[in-house]
């Protein structure tokens, strides 16, 4: 069963930390994980798959897309065009 949730300790300036920002369950070894990075005093937005240790800890994967911050319009452009897609089809809640 998939699982989306909010990480609840996200700190107020995710952008000092990387800390999450969301992470929903991909199966039951993995969730994907959205935050906000800075590298190189720039901000990106970095979407990866995390897997689970064996002490319990979520480590990052190499799966994932780290684009700047200037390339949000863009990723949200393409969401918009993936959820007109699902609809079409009806697999879209």
């Amino acid at each position: 069963m998939k699982t989306t949730t909010k990480i609840p300790d996200a700190p107020a300036l995710p952008t000092e930390s990387g800390a999450p920002l969301y992470a929903f369950g991909k199966n039951s070894r993995e969730q994907i994980q959205t935050s906000l990075s800075p590298f190189r005093g720039e901000l990106y937005i970095n979407i990866r798959t995390y897997w689970q240790d064996e002490a319990g800890a979520w480590q990052p994967s190499k799966k994932g897309i780290c684009i700047h911050t200037d390339l949000f319009a863009e990723l949200e452009a393409s969401l918009a065009a993936i959820r007109g897609a699902l609809e079409q089809r009806g697999l879209a809640a």
